[in-house]
């Protein structure tokens, strides 16, 4: 079992019945937030704030959707740019991320550092900075890190790396950038999200590679790029990230939930990777932690 950051096992408990107060929640990242390639980039944007003032909703309005179904209510605002690393982000887009929010989900690049991929330290600098920055606006801000899944085209087609490699080498070393980024910083929890990719081929849910087609009775979590996420690994995400941030079973949303309804999903299908994104998260050391007003960090259960 990890240990990403917050201390304790990720309880889950039964949906509220009311909407709590919402807490103002930022996501920063590139197209694996925003949702390239797929319906869920453009996915009830008008629900989020588009910072940068497009007509993005992506995975950030998946996860405000299942909110509003869990009875909570998140103010969701998000800051995205294409093929950027959060040094990026914050060179250029520091004056709408540096303020005081409750809950912050940082995502870097795919291949953590794109001029020297797999190394980390571009992206443990980056999230030690803004981890700081944010802290000192607000002491008690929840941060989370989203470590992405590996791509298929750098795996099975392109020179990388991890070229000729198992498919879980990639997902491996993204997920220890992401964890030497978390030990940087003052406090921050990792969303498994490569981790439940993964999990679902293990469990049979996803297929493996998509360079030989898809299995029967398997989802393709890759776009046709085989390198961002198709609508049903930007739904895996975004159940990730509800979950861990909300401290809410995935599995409560139940295999008639809106958003798979909306993008095309089968109710089995919703079924399904609501059950992996429960038990990545069960794998993990997580608690669900947002900022009241006064500061105190509590948990959503």
């Amino acid at each position: 079992m990890r240990h990403v950051g917050c201390i304790g096992l990720m309880v889950f408990a039964g949906f509220l019945t009311t909407a709590e107060a919402g807490p103002r929640i930022l996501f920063v990242g590139n197209s694996f937030t925003f949702g390239a390639n797929s319906a869920v980039r453009h996915y009830r944007a008008d629900t989020v704030h588009d910072l940068n003032g497009g007509d993005i909703g992506g995975v950030p309005a998946l996860f405000r959707r299942m909110c509003e179904e869990a009875g909570l209510d998140y103010d969701v605002s998000l800051e995205t740019l294409a093929g950027a690393d959060l040094a990026r982000h914050w060179n250029e887009r520091r004056s709408v991320i540096d303020k005081p929010w409750d809950v912050v989900v940082l995502q870097s690049h795919s291949v953590l550092d794109p001029k020297a991929p797999g190394n980390p330290t571009r992206l443990v600098d980056s999230a030690q900075t803004i981890g700081s920055a944010l802290t000192a606006r607000n002491p008690g801000v929840a941060l989370y890190l989203t470590a992405t899944w590996a791509r298929a085209d750098l795996v099975y087609d392109k020179p990388s790396p991890w070229h000729g490699e198992p498919l879980d080498r990639m997902t491996t070393d993204i997920r220890s950038g992401y964890d030497a980024a978390r030990a940087a910083m003052a406090r921050a929890t990792v969303l498994p999200v490569g981790d439940a990719w993964q999990l679902a081929m293990t469990e049979e849910v996803a297929d493996a590679n998509p360079y030989d087609g898809t299995e029967f009775n398997k989802v393709d979590l890759w776009g046709w790029d085989h390198y961002h996420a198709s609508t049903y690994g930007y739904y895996l995400e975004a159940l990730v990230t509800f979950g861990a941030i909300t401290g809410k079973d995935p599995r409560q949303l139940g295999a008639q939930e809106k958003c798979a309804d909306d993008l095309g999903i089968s109710p089995d299908q919703a079924a399904a990777l609501q059950r992996v994104a429960a038990d990545a998260l069960s794998a993990e050391a997580v608690t669900a932690k947002v900022a009241t007003a006064g500061g105190e960090a509590i948990p959503l259960r």
